[in-house]
């Protein structure tokens, strides 16, 4: 089980991310942020990889099981937030599409 957790948890929840964000930028008119360093796709990162430690932690130490496992999860879901949180707003608000030019 520890190892689909991995697979999915740790590696398509990531690609998906990955790809929504630049899915969201590229169709909202912030493609000049790909250029840039997304701090918070870091941050995504170290939370999802963190969350897949705890939970293959959580196999190794049956008698903390539920708490590592609740500490994984809150991992992934701060992840989650921060991500929501920087990617949302580009979704609800894109950039004109004549601002968008004159910027290239």
């Amino acid at each position: 089980m520890a190892i689909l957790h991995i697979l999915f948890i740790g590696g398509f929840s990531l690609i998906t991310f990955v790809v929504a964000t630049r899915v969201v930028f590229g169709h909202s008119g912030f493609e000049h942020l790909f250029n840039s360093r997304m701090l918070f796709v870091g941050l995504l990162t170290l939370c999802i990889v963190g969350g897949v430690i705890f939970r293959v932690a959580a196999d190794f130490h049956p008698e903390k099981f539920f708490s590592l496992l609740n500490v994984a999860s809150l991992l992934w879901m701060t992840g989650s937030l921060v991500w929501a949180v920087m990617v949302f707003p580009k979704i609800i608000f894109p950039r004109p599409e004549e601002e968008a030019e004159s910027s290239s």
